[in-house]
């Protein structure tokens, strides 16, 4: 797991990253937000690359297009959570599972404090 100093990973409300000076980043983009809230949801356990596909871009088809947009190299899943402020090192793309990781302790995702 990565440390995230002070961040926190935001779902409750509006979707993004809450800094350590309490402003809110939010991704630009739809499918940022949805690719940021999927991630955040499984914080700390790996995604396969199909159930993102399927749960981000699930009305598009056919299946390429859309994984051109969340490949084997890491823009496509990174670059909306450095826009949104997080670190590139919170993503992490397992080539062998084909999966993608949020490498932070799930207590940073505020929908993970909930009590249940």
């Amino acid at each position: 797991m990565h440390p995230t100093l002070g961040v926190e990973i935001q779902l409750l409300g509006p979707v993004g990253i809450r800094t350590g000076d309490g402003r809110v980043l939010s991704p630009s983009r739809t499918a940022a937000v949805s690719l940021l809230a999927v991630l955040a949801v499984e914080a700390g356990t790996p995604v396969s690359e199909t159930a993102l596909l399927d749960r981000v871009w699930r009305e598009d088809s056919p299946r390429e297009p859309r994984r051109e947009r969340c490949g084997a190299t890491s823009t496509g899943c990174v670059t909306p959570l450095t826009e949104a402020g997080g670190s590139r090192d919170w993503v992490t793309w397992d080539p062998r599972s084909r999966s993608w990781t949020l490498a932070v302790n799930p207590r940073v995702v505020d929908y993970h404090r909930l009590p249940r």
